[in-house]
């Protein structure tokens, strides 16, 4: 999806088709990537939204329950903490 070979709603269709715990999984993964998707084309609204779906998973042992935590915390802060938030790779660093 962020390459441009599939659509967001495609990559939802996707998630739907999994079921049990890899479908809770992937959509822990795939709430945040769309919500890293959301975040590049300017809608701050809908990438919040998914971010907080991604951490409402509760996948706590996903670099992206944490990369995404981070996410609302620039999100939420007025922009003058935003440069300062932890990047994604010190997110994963922190997972480890």
């Amino acid at each position: 999806m962020l390459t441009g070979a599939i659509s967001p709603d495609d990559l939802i269709k996707v998630l739907d088709e999994k079921k049990g715990d890899d479908g809770h999984m992937a959509l822990a993964e795939g709430y945040f990537y769309l919500g890293q998707h959301y975040l590049i084309v300017g809608d701050k609204k809908t990438a919040q939204n998914y971010f907080e779906k991604a951490r409402e998973l509760d996948v706590i042992i996903y670099t992206e329950h944490i990369a995404a935590g981070f996410e609302l915390q620039r999100l939420t802060s007025d922009g003058a903490a935003g440069a300062a938030a932890p990047s994604v790779s010190q997110a994963r660093a922190v997972a480890q």
